[in-house]
């Protein structure tokens, strides 16, 4: 009634209650505040759950100057939060890349798709998230895969190791990459990407720097595959992985980013001849089992009648 004589809803008989144009100014402003005080909590550590939960309340009592500055701060942290997931993202496909140079491809990729099980134990120890009986499981499986595909491997090369030791790498930085962007609260995907790739840009220019001074492409081929490499992989691929991951359900989500191993070790087999054996393949399945059940434990389902807007 008090909204109603506030003139913000209106109803009629025999169907629903409606929001008039100053209602419906009164909901934008509401779930404004909202956000900024769940942001805020996100980025003072606070576990997503618990922060929901308090913003409820915290949102109807916090004075607008208390808010100015919950804004501002938010503002500050999601800046100093790109850099650092930029930084690690340039660690990430620095080593990544250079693992390829030592040992094959499908290792290398599997291995770096591993990245969820560090996810999950950065989450433990950080921001003493609770794990589940099915990570334990999925941890083990994951890990008995990755010992069995590079155990059993047909070539054993010089410095397939150290490539393999950069891979691994390679996935705990994505998975801090993962984390920092998990905490970016209610970001826009486009400013995620714009500032995490400006910032992946400028910290992988230290690495290229260091590789080789000719680090520029010095033919017309080398321009065309760079920048195709830049809108289909990182703008393209980066960009919808970003947007749609808040969007789908775990299951559905965590079969779709399975794909990348599988479709490496394929590429890898009919382009570089870097072939597995029957060994290996079994625990590639075992591995990727593993990793399907911790992109699970990251990215909760649904449930039904639950709001995660």
């Amino acid at each position: 009634l008090r909204r109603q004589r506030q003139m913000c809803i209106r109803d009629r008989p025999y169907r629903s209650i409606f929001l008039t144009d100053k209602g419906k100014l009164l909901a934008d402003y509401c779930k404004k505040r909202h956000e900024i005080v769940y942001d805020f909590l996100i980025k003072i550590g606070v576990n997503s759950d618990t922060a929901k939960n308090d913003a409820e309340g915290l949102e109807h009592h916090v004075s607008a100057e208390t808010l100015s500055v919950f804004e501002k701060y938010n503002k500050h942290k999601n800046f100093l939060f790109a850099a650092i997931a930029g930084l690690a993202f340039a660690t990430d496909m620095s080593a990544w890349h250079w693992s390829i140079q030592f040992t094959s491809i499908a290792k290398s990729t599997i291995i770096v798709n591993t990245a969820p099980i560090y996810v999950v134990i950065l989450g433990v120890f950080l921001f003493k998230e609770s794990v589940s009986r099915r990570f334990l499981l999925s941890f083990a499986s994951t890990y008995i895969g990755v010992f069995g595909l590079v155990y059993f491997s047909n070539t054993m090369t010089d410095g397939a190791l150290f490539g393999d030791a950069l891979a691994l790498m390679a996935a705990l930085m994505y998975a801090t990459y993962l984390l920092i962007i998990s905490k970016l609260g209610k970001e826009s995907s486009i400013n995620i990407i714009f500032y995490t790739t400006l910032f992946t840009g400028l910290f992988g220019l230290i690495p290229a720097l260091i590789e080789s001074r000719d680090f520029l492409p010095s033919s017309k081929t080398e321009i065309y595959n760079l920048f195709a490499m830049a809108i289909l992989c990182q703008v393209g691929g980066q960009f919808f992985i970003t947007y749609s991951m808040p969007k789908l359900t775990a299951s559905f989500g965590s079969i779709g980013l399975l794909m990348q191993p599988i479709v490496a070790t394929i590429f890898g087999a009919l382009i570089f001849a870097e072939y597995l054996n029957f060994m290996q393949l079994g625990f590639v399945i075992l591995a990727l089992v593993g990793i399907y059940f911790a992109r699970l434990e990251i990215n909760p389902p649904v449930t039904e009648g639950h709001d995660e807007s």
